[in-house]
């Protein structure tokens, strides 16, 4: 099986700021992670593998370098751009898919300020196709980019 980082692990990453850090992702074989000076390693001999890097202030930008080895191959990939810093999950229903743009639509105002170190990471909705993905990786908050993301979110 091919080992595969999940997509969440991509240029751009946020990660939780003083909680254990977990990279994770699938396929059988050996992971070998670099992150701040430090290095991590686990073997998989299952179909999914988690390496935990420890806990880490807040700071960046930093540089992640991620190896993965079966007996056929050995892949390297290096994440740019990573940050520790705070993490915000959004869940639910409605409520948390009401954007910007919709909230424009009744008159409230948003005054936005580009800050590229706001990022939003959106998973696929299963009811329709989003205007961000998880195919886009971590988008950093911009005033051209933000009329989608979540209006309770920003």
């Amino acid at each position: 099986m091919h080992m595969k980082i999940a997509p969440i692990f991509c240029d751009g990453l946020v990660l939780q700021k003083d909680k254990p850090l977990y990279i994770y992702g699938t396929g059988v074989g050996k992971v070998n992670i670099k992150f701040q000076n430090k290095e991590f390693s686990a073997t998989s001999t299952f179909a999914k593998w988690e390496v935990c890097l420890g806990k880490f202030p807040a700071g960046g930008p930093y540089e992640m370098e991620i190896t993965l080895s079966t007996n056929n191959e050995t892949q390297t990939t290096v994440l740019h751009d990573v940050y520790v810093g705070r993490v915000l999950l959004l869940a639910g229903q409605s409520n948390i898919q009401w954007t910007i743009a919709d909230a424009k639509e009744f008159g409230l105002e948003y005054d936005i300020d580009e800050n590229p170190l706001i990022r939003c990471f959106v998973t696929t909705r299963l009811e329709k196709h989003p205007h961000i993905d998880a195919k886009d990786g971590w988008v950093k908050l911009a005033k051209d980019n933000c009329h989608h993301w979540s209006s309770l979110g920003l």
